[in-house]
Order: structure tokens, then sequence, then C-alpha cells
């Protein structure tokens, strides 16, 4: 569990133009034209791993290849001049994320990059330690019980076999794990079995596209007990769902609990897409309930 992640410094991503037009354009001030060719873009456009992370608006010139000694651009092989130092950011759902600056450094001179400068406000949240048992009930505190009333799945596992570049498997046994810090214990459904037979083609019949069904039975979803009575906290907390088919993670979600803090003690509609390498592969979908109680 984390409230952030930073992925930062030389990714190597690539404008996709040429050199000397490129160069014309930034001696224009025009260089922000150049985005529209950026590889991280385009990355981000076709749900690749890197549609994941957050990142502040680019107004700055490209960041390499630059001469050591003054503000132009060096010719590497044609390389086009690109934006391949980044400040990349993943959080958790509801946590605030504000970009105050970013720009590169184009004082320095002493490398073929520009170093870029990122300032960020973020707001982590308080480490949460369950309390033993026997104290909650000498303290009378409050135990939050979550209680899951319908669950469904629907998961490509064509694009999974794709992806994976995995042999087709003719039975799946499907169950979702849930984990979090707010969660006192481990809570799990119930494998589900599906058959490869019983697969829906999915209506656009894109290739690769075949998508697994799949209900689990009511009376076997796990009761989620947390123990918090501050439902601020609780509104700002999330929980993360691993789905395992065949004893193999193939995929997770974040099921966050804001909506359900807002409805205390009324049935609560849930949908949230289950992603692997940052590609969407699916979605749990259902109803749950919170009930707070002494």
């Amino acid at each position: 569990m984390f409230d952030y992640f930073v992925f930062m410094g030389d990714t190597n991503f690539r404008v996709d133009y040429e050199f000397f037009a490129a160069v014309e354009l930034i001696n224009k001030n025009e260089h922000l034209k150049l985005l529209d060719f950026d590889q991280y873009a385009t990355a981000v456009e076709n749900d690749n791993f890197m549609s994941i992370f957050e990142e502040a608006d680019i107004k700055f010139k490209p960041t390499y290849r630059r001469n050591r000694k003054d503000e132009g651009y060096s010719n590497k092989k044609g390389q086009c001049p690109s934006w391949t130092d980044r400040v990349l950011i993943k959080r958790r759902p509801n946590a605030k994320l504000d970009f105050d600056y970013y720009d590169s450094a184009e004082m320095f001179f002493c490398s073929d990059h520009r170093p870029v400068i990122s300032i960020t406000t973020m707001e982590l949240e308080v480490p949460y330690v369950p309390r033993a048992p026997d104290l909650l009930t000498q303290n009378k505190d409050k135990i939050t019980l979550v209680k899951l009333e319908e669950l469904r799945l629907s998961y490509n596992i064509g694009q999974y076999e794709s992806l994976t570049k995995s042999n087709s498997i003719e039975e799946y046994k499907f169950s979702i794990h849930f984990f979090g810090r707010i969660i006192t214990k481990h809570n799990y459904t119930n494998e589900v079995t599906f058959s490869r037979k019983n697969v829906d083609m999915n209506e656009s019949k894109m290739e690769n596209d075949l998508f697994a069904n799949v209900e689990f039975p009511a009376d076997d979803l796990p009761l989620i007990e947390v123990v918090q009575n501050d439902l601020s906290f609780l509104a700002k907390s999330t929980i993360v769902c691993l789905l395992m088919v065949n004893d193999i993670c193939i995929g997770s979600c974040d099921l966050t609990l804001d909506s359900l803090v807002k409805n205390e003690g009324e049935k609560t509609d849930f949908d949230c897409d289950c992603h692997l390498s940052g590609k969407v592969m699916g979605a749990i979908r259902g109803e749950y309930i919170m009930d707070t109680t002494e």
C-alpha cells in the first residue's frame, strides 16, 4: 500500500519528428507543437503501463539532446529534441495531488540533458495500526463492517493471454482478495470455476477480446472488518482488490469507501476497473453496505 509513487529521471521517451524541423519550431518558441508527437503521450493514449501515472503540464523546451556549453541542440544521428526527462506520479484514489511547479533548469550546461524541477503538494495518510480485539471491547471502539451484497466480475481473458503470451486455459478458477491498511484480517472470496466453453465473444469482436463473466455467490462473500470510528478517515481509505485466477494475480483495482461512508447503512453500487500492466482488463461490480456498531 502506498499514498504516492514517484517515477522520475531519463525515461527515454522521444519525439517522433524530424530534427531540423523540430529545432526550427523551438527557435520560434513553438516547441509545444512537438507534444503532439511525444511518445509518452502516445503511450498514455494507448492505455500503456505509463497511463497509471500523472504529470504536470509541460511548458518548457525539450531537455534532450542539448549542447553542453550553450542553449542549442546537438544532432545525434538525427534524433529529435525530446522531453526524455520527466517526473511522473501515481497516487492512491482520493489522494490530494497539486502540481505547483514544473520546469527545466536551463542554466545547467554540464550535460546533454537539462534537469527538470517539479514541486508538488501531497497529503499523506496517517498510518493506521489496528488494535487487538480484546482492547476493542474494553475501549468500546466502533467496529465498522463492510458487507458485500453482490459481486460480479467481467474479465477479458483473451487480452490476458495475448498480453502474457500464455497458452489458452480451458478452465479458470477466479477469486478476489481484499487488502488494506484498515482491514483487520485477510479477506477473500471462494473460488468460482469458469469454463472457457462459456466465454462470451465481445460485441465489438476486437481481436483477442474474450470476456469471462462471473458472479460470486452471495453466501460466499466475505465480511470486511475495519476498526475505525473516524468516518472522515474511512472516506479517504481504499481497499485494494487483487484478482486471482488459478493462483496467479491477473489484475487489481482500488475500491474507495467515500460513497459508502456517505450512505452509511444503505446499499451502495460500485464499479471498479481492473488493471494489469496499465491496461484495463475488465471490471468488478456489485453492491456493498457499511454498518458501524459498538
